[in-house]
């Protein structure tokens, strides 16, 4: 078992997993159009329009340089609510599932000795009552 397995988790790294998931997914949305606003910036005036927004039509983003489309994306409310809530609701269940029970035995705390050290000791014993 590894560091990075829920089973291990405490409440702070499970909400470390969801921060960490949503900084991913706001990368990922927002990379490519952030990258070609960098690039259009310095262009002439008036000769470039940028739209990105998040709202009743969902996310939007309309980048339009020199006559040119170059990014229009569009998703609706639904779709980004998914996206924002779905991951982070599994990776709560999976953590859910993956503790272990009150009163149960962490893997950890199990007794590692040898399987059959009772065994002869149990032999022992019947041969003793076997001879009595």
């Amino acid at each position: 078992m590894t560091w990075w397995s829920p089973r291990r988790w405490g409440a702070p790294q499970l909400l470390a997993a969801w921060v960490a998931y949503w900084v991913l997914l706001a990368a990922v949305a927002f990379a490519r159009p952030a990258l070609v606003m960098y690039r259009i910036r310095d262009l002439p005036e008036g000769s470039s329009k940028a739209q990105v927004s998040l709202g009743d039509q969902g996310f939007v983003a309309h980048i339009v340089s020199q006559g040119r489309t170059l990014i229009d994306w569009r998703a609706s409310g639904t779709t980004v609510l998914l996206w924002l809530v779905v991951p982070p609701l599994l990776i709560f269940i999976a953590w859910l599932v993956m503790r272990p029970r009150p009163g149960q035995a962490r893997p950890g705390e199990l007794g590692a000795g040898d399987p059959l050290a009772g065994y002869e000791a149990a032999r022992r014993e019947r041969a003793r009552e076997e001879r009595r």
